[in-house]
């Protein structure tokens, strides 16, 4: 390796990215390294545009305009992005077009979905499914579970024909742990046990609860093991569970024999069947996944990184990058995956220089696909890859008893794994802050009370005038509730803390899921629902609730009433002597709805139902209606992103889609709340919270579990020792699914943790946890508290830091670090009591005109426009009049007309055919009643008709029409046929209408308004006249030309 090659260690605080722009500023400034030559990837675009930014900005300050200005040649950015540019820079080299078209994650998973749905036909599905059954393996545990297999399986390039294999391996690992299979027929003796029992618990059941829940569970088990679908749970359940004392001698047979479920032959099976389909699977699905993404012309994020890996052991581009790369940077080092690490080494090979800055303390993405292990061997290589290490040892955000508290609490903690010196931190902030910097707060009751009272807390807080330190102005000021954010473990608790704190009265905002729950989202996507389908009654009960907070028993019971008098249902509210308002503007804009995109459609329900106005009467506090408002934008932004993502997916966007979508992004929460820029509280959990910094941290479940990956986890890993050479050499996977449900206080589950691998698997644990805890305590800017209930303020995850002097008694004002440091308490603020009640905030929105003016729609429908009085100027006859039978839709047999018309006229020298017509009348369900030849026959008739009046016209079929209107309006629209004479247009409008000839002239006033806006759009989009006007009636028989009536 030709490299200098430095790894900087950089804490939590330590001044990272001060410290890459001035290594990339020096570098640039003394002409060592050109634009041209530099590769720097960050976590985030955000802060990647950060550092390009800065470097920038120095140069300027020098007067470097030219090098400010080339800027733009350094490849900074995401990993995926570095890929994609030197996939382009390479692509004749890859075999890849010059541009790609990539997918976002979003889209990614869409096709990941379709290609799930089509590997799994209905045999595969329903064995797959009774395993998952009889494993208690939930059907959303799987779905996640299942795409979790197919992303790591990608980032650590198994090759899906290896799967097999470790599928195998896993299964003789994971049952080498249980006992040896039996002889007995287990299944046949328990039902036996079961029949012996259940009468005499039927007849001594009585009221006793006890036994009515026993009586049940083992009535559902006689029922499987009859059908061959119990559960490994409920056999498990079986043999703990007993009824009333008195009848506990009937049910001794059958927990002894359910207690022997682990020596069952059928569960062993189950257990390596299950593990074979689910590896199987996965690698069909990635064989498909892959299929359709080449039928797509697309490629994914994982592929960039995967075909660049390839390509640079292509000779050219070796060569290329050896001589053309200066300097390569690598952010985050700690979070890459396998994939991207075996990227990141390549290139180091390549370069002049390399930094690869990170902290394995903060390495806590491995449900992300990183690898904590996989980096500390490679680490562990740095003196033999001629590498350096260096170190950032000061701490620029904290202040200095946040720091010591650290550096006490984690220099032993990591002891095993870290010498002090890249744990350590020396503090520099000097800011004159008297109050305390630290607080143990326990919160009374219940979990409801306890986020209450951590509300009235932060109130009291912020009333106090507690002082922060301002980092962008660089002054001291008290603290606003913006300043604070709260930490929890889990997304669900991060929900209620934050609909628990807006309840006592605290505007809290979360990042989490939830958009599509709240109600003003239910109600602008209920709008959307009605103006799509007026048969939605669902949707219409909900647009009346929300919009006039109407209880159920009124709405419920006006509409029995209209129902009864034989109203139609579709038009409930609609119509009648009270319509609702939302319910009949909804009505007014549906036609528009073929015009509008689906983020369009609901946009215009939204605004044309004024939802914004209706939610801010729901508030009495201006920054949660500003939070109302962020929603109702962001579930817009969710539509644009639906329409992008069946872009990149290359299919249609609908209404209909759209709602589905959004059905399954509240089902994978991927529906995240708004984040509008009001002084509320953040809530987050301790992963998210990575990268992020507040004058006041909260952490909360700290006194929670720690759960190792033993079960039911899914975990990479090397059969043999990793080197920097190959990284990538031979590696596995690990997944021992739980086959008993929520059964797990099981004393073969405490004896496999007590064997080397579940002490493995606990330590790994114990170490990931202390490192969420390091990043979390090191969120805090001046203030960092740890808030746990009163009953469990200490439990097994602080434990992992044996620490106990970080929980002080009730009573104490002061801690003391093992060092001999004291460090002042911050007291939780006691309750206030009943606080006065202030009146709501006086909330606006724009006043309801009087007099309102109606509004034109922005677009314009020609069909819909009104005719002036016209007059037929020609008749002629063209072929003959078609027979049709009884029975079609006259929609449908225009359709299926039109399309045999246009595809007459796309290429005119070729006669058009009966067999070129049989296909169109199938499409569309017709050929039993009308003939294709007859068709044939009279749309040969037409395109005579056309090249014999108008011989050296030029036709243009189907064509799309669109421009401004005068009044400002757009109009959108297709025109049948467009002949263009040369300096003149002719206009011809197919009409399936059936009538005799003496009832054509009425045509000429029901089609004229729509002829003469298609005339004007034509005109103004080319300024070319259009001369004539027909309405051509290929079912009649003839055609009329058209004009205004003079």
């Amino acid at each position: 390796m030709n490299a200098k090659l430095t790894f900087i260690s950089a804490g939590a605080g330590s001044g990272k990215t001060h410290r890459l722009t001035s290594i990339l500023h020096a570098e640039l400034a003394a002409k060592r390294v050109d634009p041209a030559g530099v590769i720097a990837t960050t976590f985030t675009r955000k802060a990647a545009t950060e550092l390009r930014e800065r470097v920038r900005g120095f140069l300027l300050e020098q007067g470097e305009y030219a090098l400010a200005n080339a800027m733009g040649q350094a490849r900074i950015g995401t990993v995926n992005a570095v890929c994609g540019e030197l996939l382009r820079r390479f692509a004749y080299e890859a075999g890849l077009p010059a541009e790609q078209t990539v997918l976002e994650e979003e889209q990614a998973t869409l096709l990941l979905k379709q290609a799930i749905d089509m590997v799994q036909d209905g045999a595969d599905a329903a064995n797959l499914l009774a395993l998952r059954k009889r494993l208690s393996i939930e059907d959303k545990d799987w779905d996640e579970d299942f795409r979790e297999l197919v992303s790591t399986v990608r980032a650590n390039d198994i090759a899906p024909a290896d799967l097999t294999t470790i599928a195998a391996e896993n299964a003789d690992d994971l049952l080498s742990y249980f006992p040896g299979t039996t002889g007995d027929d287990l299944s046949a003796k328990l039902t036996a046990a079961l029949d012996a029992a259940i009468p005499p618990i039927q007849a001594g059941a009585g009221t006793v609860k006890t036994t009515a829940t026993y009586l049940e569970a083992a009535e559902r088990l006689q029922r499987g093991l009859r059908h061959d679908d119990a559960s490994w749970s409920e056999w498990i359940k079986m043999s703990k569970a007993e009824p009333a004392a008195a009848l506990r001698p009937h049910v001794q047979a059958v927990q002894f024999i359910a207690a022997r479920a682990l020596e069952h032959p059928r569960l062993h099976e189950d257990l390596r069947e299950y593990l074979r389909r689910q590896f199987d699977l996965c690698a069909k699905v990635l064989e498909v996944y892959t299929q359709i993404k080449v039928e797509r012309g697309v490629i994914d994020f994982t592929d960039q990184e995967r075909l660049l890996l390839k390509l640079l052991d292509h000779p050219f581009v070796a060569q290329t990058l050896t001589e053309e790369l200066d300097l390569l940077m690598v952010d985050e080092f700690q979070d890459t995956s396998p994939i991207q690490l075996a990227l990141f080494l390549r290139l180091t090979g390549f370069a002049k220089q390399v930094y690869w800055v990170g902290d394995i303390k903060q390495a806590i993405y491995g449900f992300r696909g990183s690898d904590t292990e996989l980096m500390e061997a490679i680490l562990a290589e740095l003196e033999a890859m001629g590498g350096t290490k260096d170190r950032l040892d000061h701490s620029w955000r904290s202040r200095k008893s946040l720091v010591d508290l650290v550096n006490a609490a984690f220099v032993p903690a990591f002891s095993a794994t870290l010498p002090a010196e890249d744990v350590a931190l020396s503090p520099q902030r000097t800011e004159p802050i008297a109050a305390p910097a630290y607080g143990y707060w326990r919160l009374p009751g219940n979990v409801p009370q306890q986020v209450e009272a951590l509300g009235q807390a932060l109130r009291q807080l912020v009333d106090s005038g507690y002082i922060v330190h301002d980092k962008p102005a660089k002054c001291l000021r008290p603290v606003r509730l913006g300043d604070i954010a709260i930490l929890r473990r889990s997304n669900d608790n991060v929900t209620k803390t934050a609909m628990g704190l807006r309840a006592a009265g605290v505007p809290a905002m979360t990042a989490q899921p939830g958009l599509l729950a709240t109600p003003e989202a239910v109600l602008a996507i209920a709008c959307l629902r009605r103006l799509n389908d007026p048969g939605d009654t669902l949707a219409s009960a909900e647009i009346i609730s929300l919009s006039e907070c109407t209880e159920p028993e009124t709405w419920v019971s006006d509409r029995l009433d209209y129902l009864e008098t034989g109203g139609d249902p579709s038009k409930w509210r609609e119509v009648g002597e009270a319509p609702h308002p939302l319910i009949s503007q909804l009505a007014d804009i549906r036609n528009d709805m073929p015009v509008m995109a689906p983020a369009e459609a609901l946009e215009a329900a939204v605004v044309e139902c004024q939802v914004p106005g209706i939610v801010l009467r729901w508030n009495g506090s201006a920054d949660i209606g500003r939070i109302r408002l962020a929603n109702l934008d962001a579930l817009i932004a969710m539509a644009r992103q639906y329409e992008t993502i069946c872009a990149g997916a290359r299919h249609a966007a609908s209404v209909s889609g759209l709602l589905l979508w959004f059905n399954e992004q509240a089902s994978s929460k991927g529906d995240s709340l708004a984040l509008p820029a009001i002084d509320a509280v953040q809530v987050m959990t301790h992963h998210k919270a990575k990268g992020l910094e507040w004058p006041v941290v909260i952490l909360m479940d700290t006194h929670g579990e720690v759960k190792d990956a033993l079960w039911s986890a899914l975990r990479a890993g090397s059969r043999q020792p990793i080197t920097a050479a190959n990284p990538l050499r031979d590696r596995t996977l690990r997944l021992w699914p739980w086959p008993f449900g929520q059964q797990k206080k099981l004393a073969f589950k405490d004896e496999v943790a007590a064997k080397a691998v579940g002490q493995k698997f606990h330590k790994i644990a114990v170490e990931e946890s202390k490192r969420v805890l390091y990043v979390s305590m090191t969120r805090a800017r001046d203030l960092l508290i740890f808030a746990a209930p009163a009953k469990t303020s200490t439990g097994p995850w602080i434990e992992t830091l044996e620490a106990p002097w970080m929980v002080p008694n009730e009573t104490a004002t002061q801690i003391t670090l093992p060092t001999g440091e004291v460090i002042p308490l911050l007291q939780m603020p006691e309750p206030a009591g009943d606080a006065a009640v202030s009146a709501p905030e006086q909330l606006w929105w724009y006043r309801e005109p009087t007099d309102r003016q109606e509004r034109l729609p922005r677009t314009f429908n020609p069909s819909k426009a009104a005719s002036p009085e016209m007059a037929v100027a020609e008749m002629v006859t063209i072929g003959e009049r078609l027979s049709i039978g009884t029975g079609p839709d006259w929609t449908t047999v225009g359709h299926a007309v039109h399309a045999a018309i246009a595809l007459a006229f796309v290429d005119v020298s070729r006669p058009i055919r009966t067999e070129d017509i049989q296909p169109i009348l199938a499409g569309y369900h017709l050929a039993a009643f009308i003939s294709a030849a007859a068709i044939a026959s009279q749309v040969t008739a037409i395109t005579q008709w056309v090249r014999q009046r108008w011989p050296t016209a030029r036709a243009l079929p189907e064509w799309p029409v669109e421009s401004i209107l005068p009044n400002g309006q757009i109009i959108n629209g297709r025109v049948d046929l467009i002949l263009d004479v040369g300096d003149y247009w002719v206009l011809l409008d197919h009409k399936s209408n059936p009538g005799a000839r003496s009832s054509w002239p009425e045509l000429a006033n029901t089609y004229g308004g729509q002829q003469l806006a298609y005339q004007t759009a034509i005109e103004m989009a080319t300024g070319k006249p259009v001369k004539e006007i027909w309405l051509v009636l290929p079912v009649a028989g003839g055609a009329i030309r058209i004009e205004k009536a003079a």
